[in-house]
């Protein structure tokens, strides 16, 4: 996010900004150039490819800086992967409202683009789904305020699971390997550390605030 350095899964090769461009720099020194404009690179969750944005669409290229392609001309950041490796995600902002925004995703080999559904007034983290694919955390409560909640994108159902009484807004949310808790953080001051059921039914404070 950012100008934050970006590492692969395995550990070997990170993406960086350098000057107006970012940068591939791998364990051994070796330096290999986005191009002009890119942005908000994603690695996919086995290494192999890097997705980013630039001049307003959504490019997609091997590791190694080959086969560069665009996925659409029309998508915004941030973008996500889905666990099968076969979509990118990202919003697209409505016309008539910048509050309005929608879900979308795109195959990456055939270009195909559907819209999964409306996401007015919330806003996905970033790694935000669920091991199985089924569910996106997202981090604000729609009205403004920040919480954590689980959307199925089946149905758009959104369950709340955090903040906790009044100890303030919910950050960094996070899935257990096996889906099914949540941990987060609070903003509030010095905020504590949380678990909680996917299915929003407990939420335990696993480190006390200071």
């Amino acid at each position: 996010e950012g100008n934050r350095p970006n590492p692969s899964p395995d550990g070997q090769v990170v993406l960086v900004q350098h000057g107006g461009n970012r940068e591939r720099i791998g364990a051994n020194g070796s330096r290999l150039s986005l191009g002009a404009y890119a942005s908000l690179p994603e690695w996919s969750p086995d290494g192999q490819r890097i997705v980013f944005h630039r001049y307003g669409g959504v490019y997609v290229m091997n590791y190694d800086g080959s086969e560069e392609r665009v996925v659409t001309e029309d998508g915004w950041t941030p973008h996500w992967w889905s666990s099968d490796l076969r979509w990118v995600y990202f919003n697209r902002t409505r016309p008539e409202s910048m509050d309005a925004t929608d879900l979308y995703r795109a195959n990456i080999e055939t270009g195909v683009v559907e819209r999964v559904l409306e996401l007015t007034y919330i806003q996905p983290v970033r790694y935000p789904f669920s091991p199985d694919g089924t569910r996106l955390l997202v981090s604000s409560c729609g009205d403004g305020s920040f919480c954590v909640q689980v959307l199925v994108l089946a149905t758009g159902e959104l369950i709340p699971i955090g903040p906790v009484g009044d100890r303030g807004g919910a950050q960094r949310p996070a899935w257990s390997p096996d889906g099914r808790q949540v941990s987060f953080e609070t903003l509030e001051g010095m905020g504590g550390l949380f678990l909680a059921d996917a299915a929003g039914t407990w939420v335990r404070e696993l480190v006390p605030g200071r």
